[in-house]
């Protein structure tokens, strides 16, 4: 499984906001950090996620995103 990287997500961001609109810029680059940081976690040498569909699931029953772009959030 290949993951973004943080300049790879802030190029595409960046993309995302020329295209459609928006405020550009991350509200919490701490936040996206550690997002991005999550499926690389490890225990004993092994992933924490055993396949995709396994961290898939566990991204998307978050209860709120961790990141949030300036402008583009849910209050």
């Amino acid at each position: 499984m290949q993951l973004l990287t943080l300049e790879q997500v802030l190029k595409l961001h960046k993309r995302v906001i020329e295209q459609s609109g928006g405020a550009m810029g991350v509200r919490n680059q701490e936040g996206l950090e550690s997002a991005l940081a999550q499926p690389r976690m490890s225990y004993a040498d092994q992933g924490l996620y055993p396949s995709f569909f396994c961290l898939l699931c566990q991204l998307i029953c978050k209860p709120r995103m961790t990141m949030q772009v300036r402008g583009n959030s849910e209050q």
